[in-house]
């Protein structure tokens, strides 16, 4: 039986203490011995009810009553300390206010062990009876006097009970011969078994056995207890684990709360230092995870504010960069960011009338790259791109409209390509559906790489610039036929074979 399951289970004990009699001297160790008895039964989990000084009638009714508080008991206990004898072969407890004048009144006065062993039978698991009884008892000299018959004489000690499965019988002495009543506060016999109920993880045979060894020894070998055990499997009045058994549990534990709890429950214990020990190496070992927790917490968040650091500094130096690259565009010949529509409109009309050949009703389509600089007001959110398009040439004129995805919107392209292939390009465009838009101009010449340079500059939303470029990505001599700045004879492109245009 587990330590848990002793404090579980149902425990009944009914402890007779009788030691005032009023018929013959009395005894000075019952009424303790019951006292400390039921004091220890209480330590090991039993509901006690402790009796004192019973005449008849007080014991047959602390019998009935411990009876039906027994029926469904786990274990119930019954201890009796005071006289006891046996007459023609049937045990007997004497009550206080017992005569025994002659055999005649013995059932009128005495009270019968088979009434105990009716109670005792009632509970469903393991039954103890105790009896610290058998003392010299002047009333059975006056019996045997009056006695009519030497077969009806009393005889002192109890006649041996035959016991039942699960039962537990335990005399303070052998059969048929007298306990010894003692000096002391107990008698030798209740004097060891208190002790031993007090130390755990006894089984109970082992328990009884260690009690008769205490008692023979106290006694110089006058008295011997007597055990009878009926049990299938092992028992534990007080199944508390010691200290070693503890121990054997927990000794490689990592739990710092079994160790703290050893140390409460067994301050006295030869092992307390090796669970001090223990204890000590975990919280040492605990604190030095923490540290290294901590110091690692640490290291991740100086990397992460070193991080962002490096991270502000580049990107202020790709300001001042950016800052720098706009001052040095200043100073280029960069057409003015028209102001009013008729300045747009000035800047795209061609500085010469065009070709001859752009006379032709045949339209191409120009390849192009449009590659801008980061965003003057906030480079950070608004970097530099670059895009892949195509122009659409027809009659001297060029035209593109160039999707923006990401940030709905559209720019839309406009320009014109004069004789000597002077090209001159304006644009406008929208995004984040109309909250900002800006306008474009860009110019160039025809060359063996035709590069046209212009600026962007916003027009409502957050106000800005960005320096942005348009190559033609068509070889020289193919671009100027397509535009028609060779001679008649310089062979055409056909429109399929130039790419189609594209959205970014």
């Amino acid at each position: 039986m587990s330590a848990s399951a002793s404090h579980a289970e149902k425990r009944i004990a009914l402890v007779i203490g009788n030691a005032t009699y009023q018929n013959t001297p009395a005894l000075s160790n019952p009424v303790n011995d019951g006292e400390d008895l039921a004091a220890a039964l209480r330590r090991v989990g039993f509901t006690v009810v402790l009796e004192r000084n019973l005449n008849k009638r007080g014991m047959e009714g602390a019998i009935a009553r411990f009876a039906r508080m027994s029926q469904d008991a786990n274990t119930a206990l019954f201890f009796y300390a005071g006289h006891g004898m046996q007459w023609r072969g049937i045990n007997y407890l004497v009550p206080v206010d017992a005569r025994m004048e002659d055999e005649f009144n013995l059932n009128f006065e005495l009270t019968r062990l088979d009434d105990v062993l009716f109670g005792l039978e009632r509970a469903k698991g393991v039954k103890i009876l105790v009896l610290d009884a058998c003392r010299n008892n002047p009333l059975l000299d006056r019996l045997n006097r009056t006695s009519s018959t030497r077969d009806l004489m009393a005889t002192r000690g109890f006649a041996k009970i035959e016991t039942s499965r699960g039962m537990v019988i335990a005399y303070s002495t052998q059969i048929n011969q007298v306990a010894v009543d003692g000096t002391g506060r107990n008698s030798p016999f209740t004097q060891a078994l208190v002790k031993e109920i007090d130390e755990p993880g006894l089984e109970i045979g082992t328990m009884f056995r260690r009690v008769a060894a205490q008692v023979n020894k106290m006694t110089e070998g006058r008295q011997l207890p007597e055990l009878s055990v009926s049990l299938l499997g092992e028992f534990y009045l007080n199944s508390r684990e010691t200290d070693l058994q503890t121990w054997a549990k927990i000794r490689t534990s990592s739990d710092p709360g079994q160790l703290k709890d050893f140390i409460a429950r067994y301050p006295t214990s030869d092992l307390l230092a090796n669970a001090q020990q223990r204890l000590d190496s975990i919280e040492r070992a605990e604190k030095m995870r923490v540290d290294r927790e901590r110091s690692e917490r640490e290291r991740v968040e100086r990397a992460e504010r070193n991080r962002i650091e490096s991270d502000r500094l580049t990107r202020e130096q790709a300001e001042r960069e950016q800052a720098r690259t706009n001052d040095e565009t200043e100073g280029k010949t960069i057409p003015e960011i028209p102001s009013t529509d008729a300045q747009i409109a000035m800047l795209t009309q061609p500085a010469e009338s065009p070709p001859a050949a752009t006379t032709t009703q045949k339209a191409f389509y120009i390849p192009s790259q449009l590659r801008c600089t980061a965003f003057s007001a906030n480079p950070v959110k608004r970097p530099s791109f670059e895009t892949e398009f195509s122009f659409r040439y027809f009659n001297g004129s060029l035209t593109a409209k160039r999707i923006i995805r990401r940030r709905p919107g559209a720019e839309i392209y406009e320009g014109t390509v004069g004789q000597t292939g002077a090209i001159r390009i304006k644009s406008h465009g929208t995004y984040d559906d109309g909250r900002s838009s800006w306008v474009s101009v860009f110019s160039g010449q025809v060359g063996s790489r035709t590069v046209l340079e212009g600026r962007l500059s916003t027009t409502k939303g957050l106000k800005g610039i960005r320096i942005c470029s348009i190559t033609f990505k068509m070889p020289s001599s193919e671009l100027r036929s397509v535009l028609g700045l060779l001679d008649a004879n310089f062979p055409k492109i056909d429109k399929d074979s130039i790419n189609k245009p594209r959205r970014e």
